[in-house]
C-alpha cells in the first residue's frame, strides 16, 4: 500500500464493521518480533483522520479483496 491509495479497515474483533477510507500515512514502530505498522486514514464514514494499527485492525487496499 502507498499514500493516497483507497482503503478498507476492519477491527479485528468486529467483523462486521469495515469502513472505507483515504491512506494519509503509514509508519512502521518497533523491531523484530513487536513490529507493527501505524496507519493515518480518512474515513469517509466519520468524515475523520483516524490512527489505526495492524495489531487491531486488518487494513487492505480497497481494490485487494473488494
Amino acid at each position: 500500500m502507498k499514500i493516497g491509495d483507497l482503503v478498507k479497515i476492519r477491527p479485528k474483533r468486529a467483523k462486521d464493521q469495515v469502513y472505507s477510507g483515504l491512506l494519509l500515512k503509514a509508519e512502521p514502530l518497533g523491531r523484530g518480533s513487536s513490529k507493527t505498522i501505524l496507519f493515518d486514514v480518512l474515513v469517509a464514514e466519520l468524515d475523520e483522520i483516524l490512527t489505526v494499527s495492524d495489531i487491531f485492525f486488518d487494513v487492505w487496499r480497497y481494490d485487494d479483496q473488494g
